[in-house]
């Protein structure tokens, strides 16, 4: 579906402010000394690439424009997954649980 210009132009305006906004929160998040998941990025990569399919049954990363769809929560669980496991959280939260380091969900 192409937008109309007004459509166009409204959308970027909001991707705009989501973007600052991405940006305002990795901030605040590094000031305080907490984590911060950039999802932002990778949906929106996914989703510009998502908008280059030509029909009608491109999968989306939203299921009605607000919610996730079955592919937008597999991003954001892929995105999570690999900040638990790059910044070893769960290893740090469980230091003394060897056996639930070694059946871990996430792959090392």
């Amino acid at each position: 579906m192409r937008l109309r210009d007004p459509d166009r132009a409204r959308h970027r305006s909001a991707d705009h402010d989501l973007d600052r906004y991405n940006q305002a929160a990795a901030q605040c998040a590094a000031t305080a000394g907490v984590p911060f998941i950039d999802v932002w990025t990778p949906f929106t990569e996914t989703a510009h690439a998502l908008a280059h399919h030509q029909h009608a049954e491109a999968p989306t990363l939203w299921s009605d424009g607000v919610h996730l769809s079955d592919l937008g929560v597999a991003l954001l669980t892929k995105q999570v997954e690999a900040h638990l496991r790059d910044n070893h959280v769960v290893e740090r939260l469980l230091p003394d649980q060897p056996q639930i380091r070694a059946h871990s969900v996430i792959p090392h």
